[in-house]
């Protein structure tokens, strides 16, 4: 079976939380085995993708397996693209420490 998937999803950068595109272009040939002593014999070589075909297969599901696959385990804008982590025209800008005040509250009692 060969399964070539081509589109865009919309996901979230992990950096700055704004959209990022993502392009799939996933193509990708699983054999199907007979039955089960078939399927053990192509487990053995890493380079095949084999699955037990049955007459009531979910066809739908093994695309969305293999977009799933195909996804980015954490998804990030390049870094000239993205204005994550306090960064504003490439330049890094020093936050305020969310315990800077507990600091100053320590000093003066």
């Amino acid at each position: 079976m060969r399964v070539d998937i081509q589109g865009v999803v919309n996901l979230q950068c992990q950096r700055c939380l704004e959209e990022l595109e993502h392009v799939l272009d996933i193509h990708t040939e699983l054999l199907l085995a007979q039955n089960e002593q078939e399927l053990q014999s192509f487990d053995e070589d890493k380079y095949v993708d084999c699955i037990l075909a049955q007459p009531d297969m979910d066809v739908l599901a093994l695309i969305e397996d293999e977009i799933i696959l195909g996804l980015p385990v954490s998804p990030r804008h390049e870094q000239s693209e993205c204005t994550s982590g306090g960064r504003e025209e490439g330049k890094a800008i020093r936050e305020v420490s969310p315990f800077a005040a507990l600091a100053a509250l320590k000093k003066t009692h």
